[in-house]
């Protein structure tokens, strides 16, 4: 999965220049910083909004979009694993347990997908004082043929997992809108703000690229319960071009 990225110089310009909105493709990036130089010679950086869930998310769909169905399981099951440490996080900072603290108990569990899971359960009971509706078994076990025995999916078998994440995410993300939405912001402008400063005086600017699990879709609006529109504007998209 590329990104396309414009110049905000270019875009915006001080010097009396014509503006140029030319969009530049750079490869994902684990931590959501990216530096082009433009046809005119500017460097700028734009530092990436969305979380790392929504990241993997949008790396299974267009994974499927390519055809590389392991990749794409691979990332979705990566995408819940990241949305459920950002759910205990966001619910610590809810009930307002130091930031030391949440790291000292994390540091147990960050190497191991198990006790995460059952961090995940732990919070979601105090916080919603309902025991939350988790992967099906048929799901994990053909999750864990897929990655731990090799086995390689059809494009329906990992439309249909994919989705199934989907529908595990989007509910607690709604609950999370409605019930925690100062936490879940205030998480996000922290690392936005230590993603920026460690760039130093290089012009830069924030982008968010949307995704089917965004955290800043309005609760007006509806979330989307697949991932196959999605895909057909992808595939749309690359037959244009």
């Amino acid at each position: 999965m590329k990104l396309s990225i414009p110049c905000m110089q270019c875009g915006f310009p001080k010097d009396g220049t014509s503006q140029d909105f030319k969009l530049y493709s750079v490869p994902v990036r684990d931590d959501s910083v990216y530096e082009i130089i433009c046809c005119r010679g500017h460097k700028t950086v734009t530092v990436l909004q969305e979380e790392k869930y929504e990241i993997l998310f949008e790396i299974a769909i267009n994974a499927v979009s390519d055809g590389y169905y392991r990749d794409a399981v691979a990332s979705a099951t990566s995408s819940l694993e990241r949305f459920y440490e950002f759910f205990v996080r966001v619910v610590c900072r809810a009930y307002k347990i130091p930031a030391p603290e949440l790291e000292a108990a994390w540091k147990h569990v960050k190497s191991t997908s198990e006790r995460q899971l059952g961090m995940f359960l732990a919070t979601h009971i105090l916080h919603f004082k309902k025991a939350p509706m988790l992967m099906p078994g048929k799901r994990v076990e053909f999750r864990n043929d897929v990655i731990h025995k090799g086995h390689i999916p059809l494009k329906e078998e990992a439309v249909n997992y994919i989705n199934t994440v989907l529908e595990l995410i989007n509910p607690i993300l709604i609950e999370i809108k409605k019930t925690m939405a100062d936490s879940a912001q205030a998480l996000t402008m922290e690392r936005l703000t230590e993603r920026h400063s460690r760039l130093g005086e290089i012009p830069r600017a924030t982008m968010s690229i949307g995704s089917l699990v965004s955290l800043v879709l309005s609760l007006s609006e509806p979330h989307p319960t697949n991932i196959e529109a999605a895909l057909k504007r992808i595939e749309d998209k690359r037959f244009k071009g």
